[in-house]
């Protein structure tokens, strides 16, 4: 650590010369590093051979002591010792407020631990594959050239803010060498999943990819790789999902999806099927599952030809965008995809359908557009002819179970009800409840009960 001391004097970790080393670290609630001050004398007054520095998980705070830190201590608290003289513990060190405005690349960047050695399925660029510091299979064009290797530039945010950093392996070779920058952030869904938004303004030289093409061939600045104000809007998230724990990534379809529907699909050529009163689609056999039944309509569902999709992820802003996994042997990527994704309004009575990712500004009224513009995959009106209310199941840490409650004793669950949350209402006693909607639990944690 190297401190200027020509635009502020104050000494940093109790060191003359301004320059001190990292020598140790430990991480909990906070991260706990110990520096060794190079000056050539200390006088233990002033200047101490050891620093502490107690910092917080998202860089913005530390605490700092003399030689060890102490019990307690936090980021945001003053450190404190005990003092033999008065037999007390009395304020010492010092508080800092930070700010980051240059992110150094990380040192021997490797990839969170999940992603190491692992293939994973990206729901838009399909099978990408993780070394410890290297990712290829997430693939682009730049000045006409194919970009398909990306090695990790910096995951210093990745356990507190979800940031990933990476910079392209594959170089672009024109009047000058350009490098292309992605920042991803991610957020986990399952042990097996999770979906991201890429930070960054669509960039010309990339075929109007998210991502950062320069001639630097070491950005450290981390709002250049990331710029937070563009990154993409809601309905525009992509899914991650492990190769081979499909299954166990599968989310409960959310509501206002959650129902048995008849549906007419209206395809992007203006053609339209499915239009009898009889068309299945199925989501109260299996809350994880869509089913469609092709024997009442023969057009493919979610671009599938086995006709049965998994709910994966969903997101909501105004209307709801749900990500399915198509489990089909095999895909075309032409009528069949491996993911799709409905934007499904409220009430229930319309969505849109897009293959593999949602498109920017799609709604359930209106048709999703590619990368040029173009309508693509289809609009659905639907009425639900099972309520939605039947559908509800309890979380699966909590069916067949008892909990103890910390006013209520004992709760028993079975899989759409609890018994023992007892109140009394009028002089009546209510003790039996059924699961209403469960569909905000996985985001919000709500569980709605009647």
């Amino acid at each position: 650590m190297t401190f200027n001391y020509s635009t502020c004097t104050q000494r940093m970790a109790y060191s003359a010369g301004g320059t001190v080393w990292c020598i140790a670290s430990v991480s909990g609630s906070s991260t706990f590093v110990v520096v060794y001050n190079n000056d050539t004398t200390v006088d233990d007054v002033n200047t101490f051979k050891f620093t502490c520095f107690s910092v917080s998980s998202d860089s913005s705070k530390v605490s700092m002591i003399s030689k060890n830190c102490e019990p307690n201590q936090t980021p945001d608290t003053m450190p404190t010792r005990y003092n033999a003289a008065n037999n007390s513990l009395v304020s010492t060190g010092a508080r800092l407020n930070l700010t980051a405005y240059v992110l150094c690349p990380a040192v021997n960047c490797d990839f969170p631990v999940v992603y190491r050695q692992s293939s994973w399925i990206d729901s838009g660029k399909g099978e990408i594959t993780f070394t410890n510091k290297s990712m290829s299979g997430w693939t682009m064009t730049a000045l006409s050239q194919t970009l398909n290797n990306w090695e990790c530039w910096n995951d210093t945010l990745f356990d507190s803010q979800g940031y990933l950093l990476l910079r392209s392996i594959d170089t672009i070779s024109s009047a000058v060498v350009y490098y292309t920058y992605m920042c991803m952030k991610l957020t986990k869904v399952t042990d097996y999943s999770y979906y991201y938004y890429l930070v960054h303004a669509r960039d010309s030289l990339a075929g109007q990819e998210r991502v950062l093409v320069t001639n630097d061939d070491s950005v450290s600045d981390f709002s250049m790789i990331c710029d937070t104000s563009a990154i993409e809007p809601t309905e525009q998230f992509h899914l991650l999902v492990k190769s081979g724990y499909q299954a166990q990534a599968r989310q409960d379809c959310p509501n206002p999806i959650r129902g048995n529907f008849d549906y007419v699909y209206y395809d992007a050529n203006g053609a339209t099927n499915c239009n009898s009163t009889s068309d299945k689609w199925q989501v109260c056999i299996d809350n994880k599952t869509m089913i469609f039944d092709y024997t009442t309509c023969s057009q493919l569902m979610a671009f599938s030809a086995g006709g049965s999709v998994w709910c994966m992820a969903s997101v909501t802003k105004t209307n709801t965008y749900v990500m399915v996994y198509n489990n089909d042997t095999t895909i075309d990527n032409n009528n069949t995809y491996r993911f799709s994704c409905f934007a499904v309004s409220q009430s229930s009575n319309s969505s849109s359908l897009s293959p593999k990712n949602c498109s920017e500004s799609q709604t359930p009224e209106t048709f999703p557009k590619d990368q040029i513009g173009k309508n693509t995959g289809a609009l659905l009106t639907m009425k639900a002819y099972v309520s939605q209310e039947n559908t509800c199941s309890f979380p699966s840490d909590f069916r067949y179970s008892v909990w103890q409650d910390s006013t209520k004793g004992d709760i028993s669950f079975t899989n759409t009800t609890m018994s023992g949350w007892d109140i009394t209402i009028d002089g009546h006693t209510v003790n039996t409840w059924k699961c209403l909607n469960d569909s905000w639990f996985e985001t919000k944690g709500i569980l709605v009960l009647k």
